[in-house]
């Protein structure tokens, strides 16, 4: 993550000084050692400290979250995450899915990861 400087994830900006648990947070994982495999680079968001106060919980700063870590590490790496969690709930997949499926009817280039 320290490669990724200090640009906030959510506007753009310089400045982030906030780590945010973006697709799986820390009340989905059961307790104990699993549970610190969340905070991995690929649901680990940098962000300004307002835009986690205002945004942090919001549909919106999920979804263009999404947008940022599908472009960053590509839908194989984010599957990989949460299927190496082993979580029973399959909404993190779905969600997923549906921000591609969103992305490639915008006519999305995804020859951009490579």
């Amino acid at each position: 993550m320290q490669e990724r400087g200090d640009t906030c994830d959510y506007c753009g900006e310089a400045g982030a000084t906030d780590m945010h648990e973006w697709l799986i947070k820390r009340g989905a994982v059961p307790k104990g050692r699993k549970q610190l495999r969340i905070f991995d680079e690929r649901n680990c968001s940098l962000l300004h400290h307002t835009c986690h106060l205002v945004e942090g919980q919001t549909k919106e700063m999920k979804r263009k979250l999404a947008r940022v870590f599908l472009e960053r590490y590509g839908l194989e790496a984010l599957i990989g995450f949460v299927e190496e969690l082993g979580l029973r709930d399959p909404s993190h997949l779905q969600f997923l899915k549906g921000v591609v499926k969103d992305m490639d009817e915008e006519g999305y280039s995804w020859q951009l990861l490579a």
